[in-house]
């Protein structure tokens, strides 16, 4: 019978191949940057990022950036995607009190 303090066992093979993706990674072997290359040039393409003057937030790595616009109407987004995530919890909180 389990008592639910058990913990997931993780295995020597996962633990060393974390291992060698961080290290390839880290060593520059296996290119970040060019990974994120091609998304780059699609973001902007449709004008997501701007590359050039004008950047408040430049990516690492990248080139590209926000500008004021855009980074205001990013922290726009993500204070809607928080508020409704809380108003989510909440309701379902008031549903679950309501319930007993």
């Amino acid at each position: 019978m389990s008592n639910g303090n058990e913990k997931p066992e993780i295995s020597d093979d996962n633990i060393l191949l974390g291992f060698i993706v961080v290290l390839t990674i880290g060593a520059g072997i296996i290119p970040f940057g060019a990974m994120l290359s091609p998304v780059k040039d699609w973001l902007v393409q449709y004008q997501i990022l701007i590359e050039g003057n004008g950047m408040y937030l430049e990516i690492p790595g990248t080139g590209a950036g926000l500008d004021l616009i855009r980074l205001v109407a990013l922290a726009a987004m993500v204070i809607i995607i928080i508020a409704l995530t809380v108003l989510v919890i909440y309701k379902r909180r008031i549903r679950d009190l309501n319930q007993r």
